[in-house]
């Protein structure tokens, strides 16, 4: 049951009650013993709670509901003077809220219509963008590919064509420009205004480029007729001045242009008449014929050359085979003992050029000959060595053997060295004085001296099978005469 609230209350004549109905705000009257009751509205069928005013008699809720007729319908009473009452304040009138809430509802429609309005001519404003910006992008391409032929026009020095063009391309950028500002303004914050900015920043960068361009000293000074030259321009009579040009018949002409309009003919990077140049080319031909003859006949020459070097070739190698022929005869390999020099034929025995002073020569001596030594006296060194080149292999071989006949008084020692890869050297033996036969130098062992890298070693004899050299090495106090014959090589049995 719903309460009546402090402004339903409303007082009347002793022994009747007045309510007011809170579901349809009907005026409602009816006896005192409704007080604390709910008696049910006549106008909306809905209960209305009467105050407590006093304990309210065990009466149906049928006789309450024929008492609570309207007043309209009511018996008449007899007025009884009514008691002075003060009603209570109020602060708003039952019969305006419908109004208010009818007007608030209003209200609310209206934004709503206004913001629904304004979202619709958003999208339309971006929809008219995007196409818009559809349109501004294959302009703002071709706005590049005018900027582009301008710079291709200046590339090809046309600077009055380039001039035009820079100009229509500074133009359609200005308009591009303000419609792209204009298409922007009402936009705010969208994707399609950010690339109306970008498009804006490029035509700005675009603009201040061409303007630059036409500033140029190319494009202000080149559309006037002005050439360049070396940095500079100059007037077109000067630049021609410059450049060479010569003026013929009110006509710059180059200097190829001018001679050919005289009937000049060039050659070789020169202008001749044609009399002259007719005069050059039978020069030309002359010793061009000439030429063919001197490289024909030196041809010859070469062709004869090389016959008789081709001849010497075949020689040295028939030479080269007997000589080989001659060392397996001499020196054959099956033999005990090579007769590597006995002295009786030519002597080819030579000091070597880092020893001492001395002289090789053949002597004979009761039907015999033998190779005389004799060694300069002086000096600080005291080696003395003589050679003879014999181009042998001794892969077969493992003694050099010799007689050697001391004149001096005193000791020496001697040694004997092979030149293959290197300079061999073996160790000295002690010859005394008066003759020495049969005296004995093994060449497989590993105590020879060489040097290698300027360093002193010992070892064995390298490539034994091309020995090119023998040499005698002496070492001795001071200077006298040393004989030597019967130099063999020989094998082990």
């Amino acid at each position: 049951m719903i309460n009546l609230a402090a402004d339903q209350w409303l007082e009347g004549s002793a022994g009747v009650i007045r309510i007011v109905c809170p579901n349809c705000n009907s005026r409602l009257r009816g006896p005192d013993s409704y007080a604390g009751r709910a008696p049910r509205c006549p106008v909306c069928k809905k209960h209305a709670p009467a105050p407590r005013t006093a304990p309210p008699p065990d009466i149906p809720n049928d006789i309450l509901e024929e008492a609570s007729k309207p007043e309209a319908e009511a018996p008449k009473a007899k007025a009884r003077p009514r008691p002075a009452t003060r009603r209570r304040s109020r602060s708003w009138t039952p019969r305006w809220r419908g109004a208010i809430t009818t007007a608030v509802a209003v209200l609310v429609v209206a934004c709503a219509a206004v913001y629904v309005i304004a979202l619709v001519k958003g999208k339309i404003r971006e929809r008219r963008a995007q196409d818009a910006y559809a349109q501004i992008k294959p302009d703002l391409d071709e706005l590049m590919g005018m900027k582009a032929a301008a710079e291709r026009l200046v590339g090809e020095k046309k600077y009055a064509e380039a001039k035009q063009a820079y100009e229509n391309a500074l133009s359609k950028t200005r308009a591009l420009r303000n419609t792209a500002k204009d298409l922007r303004a009402p936009l705010g914050e969208s994707e399609t205004a950010k690339k109306l900015d970008n498009i804006m920043s490029q035509l700005d960068g675009m603009q201040k480029s061409i303007g630059r361009a036409l500033e140029s000293d190319a494009i202000r000074l080149g559309s006037k007729g002005y050439k360049e030259y070396e940095g500079q321009w100059y007037e077109l009579d000067e630049w021609h001045r410059l450049m060479d040009y010569v003026k013929y018949q009110g006509e710059w002409l180059t200097r190829d242009e001018y001679h050919r309009r005289l009937g000049y003919v060039k050659y070789e990077g020169k202008w001749y008449s044609k009399r002259d140049y007719e005069k050059l080319k039978a020069e030309e031909e002359a010793r061009r014929k000439r030429e063919e003859a001197e490289a024909k006949e030196r041809a010859e020459e070469y062709k004869k050359r090389l016959g008789a070097i081709e001849a010497e070739k075949k020689r040295l190698a028939e030479e080269k085979r007997r000589k080989e022929e001659l060392k397996r005869e001499k020196y054959p390999p099956d033999a005990e003992s090579w007769i590597v020099d006995d002295f009786e034929g030519e002597i080819a025995w030579s000091p070597e050029k880092w020893s001492r002073p001395l002289r090789a020569r053949a002597v004979s001596k009761d039907d015999n000959r033998e190779l005389v030594i004799v060694m300069a006296a002086g000096g600080s060194e005291n080696c003395w060595a003589c050679g003879k080149d014999i181009d042998v292999d001794m892969t077969s071989r493992d003694t050099i053997t010799m007689d050697v006949f001391n004149e001096m008084d005193k000791k020496v020692k001697l040694s004997i060295a092979l030149s293959t890869d290197n300079y061999y050297e073996s160790q000295p033996k002690q010859i005394s004085s008066g003759v020495n036969r049969g005296l004995s130098f093994p060449i497989r062992t590993s105590d020879f001296k060489f040097e290698s890298g300027g360093e002193q070693l010992a070892g064995s004899v390298s490539q034994l099978s091309n020995v090119r050299r023998l040499t005698i090495v002496i070492y001795a106090d001071e200077g006298g005469r040393i004989r030597v014959d019967n130099i063999a090589a020989t094998r082990s049995k």
